[in-house]
């Protein structure tokens, strides 16, 4: 069974959002994610083999969302 979802950020810093995330992106063995810009919004497209390997993508990607809305925050 393989796990696919696509998630969109809109609005915001998009272009910082896909500047951070760029550098980030992890292909292992058991999940993958890539990132892409489009328009005012950037997109991850999540991919894994199992439902653990890909609640661990979902959660590092969420888990950087976060840091970089405290570092946007502290930045103002």
């Amino acid at each position: 069974m393989t796990y696919n979802s696509k998630i969109e950020i809109t609005g915001g810093d998009s272009e910082g959002i896909y500047r951070c995330f760029a550098t980030e992106c992890i292909n292992k063995e058991r999940s993958n994610f890539s990132v892409k810009k489009a328009k005012g919004r950037v997109i991850f497209e999540v991919r894994a083999g199992d439902a653990v390997a890909f609640r661990a993508t979902v959660n590092t990607i969420t888990q950087l969302l976060a840091v970089y809305e405290k570092m946007r925050k502290i930045g103002k």
